[in-house]
């Protein structure tokens, strides 16, 4: 009975590590599909690395960029008045990097372009402030 008790505490114990892996693996596609969802172009990697200002080699930031996850929403009014959101996601590898992270970013904001810079836990979101909160709803 005890030996039972056992296997079935150790498969229980399993299946919640497995699923907190899982999810925890698929929390970019879940920024990639809220942002699409919201009506944003997903920006390539390489879009994301000219908008932060940096290339990643050999940065040091970069390198504890665990991913990064950017979008445009572009309408017909905002081409005219060249007011759109925007919003880069960046989760680091760790809340210490995430913070410097986060500071440096800050430094570059400029308030005329309407952007912001949120942390929240490792993850830092740069953008508009209606590009962070279509990043952020669920």
């Amino acid at each position: 009975m005890k030996k039972k008790i056992i296997v079935i505490v150790a498969i229980i114990a399993l299946v919640a590590i497995l699923g907190t892996v899982l999810v925890a693996c698929n929390r970019e596609k879940d920024y990639r599909k809220r942002l699409q969802e919201a009506g944003y172009e997903l920006m390539s990697k390489d879009n994301l690395e000219s908008m932060m200002g940096e290339t990643p080699e050999g940065n040091e930031n970069w390198d504890s960029i665990e991913w990064i996850v950017g979008g445009v929403k572009i309408s017909f009014l905002s081409i005219a008045t060249q007011n759109y959101d925007s919003v880069v996601v960046v989760k680091l590898k760790s809340n210490d990097k995430a913070q410097e992270f986060y500071e440096e970013m800050q430094k570059d904001i400029d308030e005329e372009d309407n952007l912001i810079v949120e942390r929240q836990g490792k993850i830092v979101f740069y953008g508009t402030k209606q590009g962070i909160k279509d990043a952020r709803d669920k």
